[in-house]
């Protein structure tokens, strides 16, 4: 999304600030030439399931096991790999801050197709 931005392709876009530091620094002309123009409080930007049909002690390990990652040495580097620094549960009020996000581009998508 963000070289979409850079090269003209889009006017605009979301990224969560971890995304956009490591493509600055991997590309110090991005940061020169782009400008955020909003920040939005924290949001949800991934979200991994697990499959119900999973037997519940496996699921707990699983889950026991995101949560702990980086509390050792490799979940550390699987974590900085995706550009994350810990796992959490899900819980529902998660979902409200993109919600307002998405509420809020919405918002400005009308504002700007009113002005053109």
């Amino acid at each position: 999304a963000v070289l979409n931005v850079f090269f003209g392709k889009a006017d605009a876009c979301v990224v969560g600030s971890n995304t956009f530091t490591t493509m600055t620094e991997l590309n110090p002309q991005l940061g020169n030439t782009l400008k955020i123009i909003k920040k939005s409080p924290p949001f949800l930007n991934r979200i991994s399931c697990l499959n119900t049909a999973l037997e519940k002690k496996l699921r707990d390990l699983m889950m026991t096991t995101a949560v702990n990652l980086p509390s050792n040495p490799k979940g550390k580097q699987f974590l900085t790999l995706f550009n994350g620094d810990k796992v959490i549960r899900f819980k529902e009020e998660y979902i409200k801050s993109l919600n307002g996000l998405v509420n809020t581009n919405k918002k400005l998508i009308l504002i700007n197709k009113i002005k053109q």
